[in-house]
């Protein structure tokens, strides 16, 4: 995996707009929004900037499907013509394609990618809508509302490894001192 640096927008790139939906396939809900830089993804409701958008997915059941206050970020690099996800450090972690994301590492995504965050499904388009009918929009502001979505499975470099498999738990026995108090 090449290394890749993404830089800020200056106020000249701001005409970049790119447009990307996030779809929850169990409810068959989505979230369209419009990229110019980067979108934070998780349960903090926060004022959108010129450059910054903020999915706040606390109304479609965040809490309760483990995802962190900022659980994922979006940056589209405009030189490369490309929007990559980057895991937040987040407690229950992200998969992109079936694998796991290293956290702060970018992937790129791609049209139709399956996203996990935490126990939620999201699928990502690159455009403003889903490609397929029977959907219900939901607006991407911060309020107490949420999305996300599922697609092709794709090898990921380096995975992290789940640790909580190599945890083990052993019963500790305090044993009382044999002295007597007289």
């Amino acid at each position: 995996m090449a290394n890749i640096r993404l830089r800020s927008p200056s106020s000249g790139d701001h005409n970049h707009t790119i447009p990307i939906t996030l779809y929850l396939p169990d409810t068959h809900q989505q979230i369209s929004l419009a990229l110019t830089y980067k979108a934070f993804i998780g349960r903090l409701a926060q004022q959108d900037t010129e450059d910054t958008v903020y999915v706040d997915l606390t109304s479609v059941g965040g809490y309760e499907h483990g995802i962190s206050r900022r659980h994922m970020m979006l940056v589209y690099d405009p030189n490369r013509d490309e929007i990559f996800a980057f895991d937040l450090d987040s407690q229950n972690g992200s998969l992109l394609n079936g694998q796991l994301m290293s956290s702060h590492t970018g992937y790129e995504l791609k049209h139709g990618d399956e996203l996990r965050l935490g126990t939620l499904n999201l699928r990502f388009y690159r455009s403003a809508r889903v490609p397929f009918d029977d959907v219900e929009v939901l607006e991407p502001r911060a309020t107490p509302e949420r999305t996300l979505a599922q697609t092709q499975v794709l090898k990921l470099p380096h995975p992290k490894p789940d640790i909580r498999s190599t945890l083990q738990t052993r019963a500790l026995r305090l044993e009382e001192d044999e002295t007597d108090d007289e």
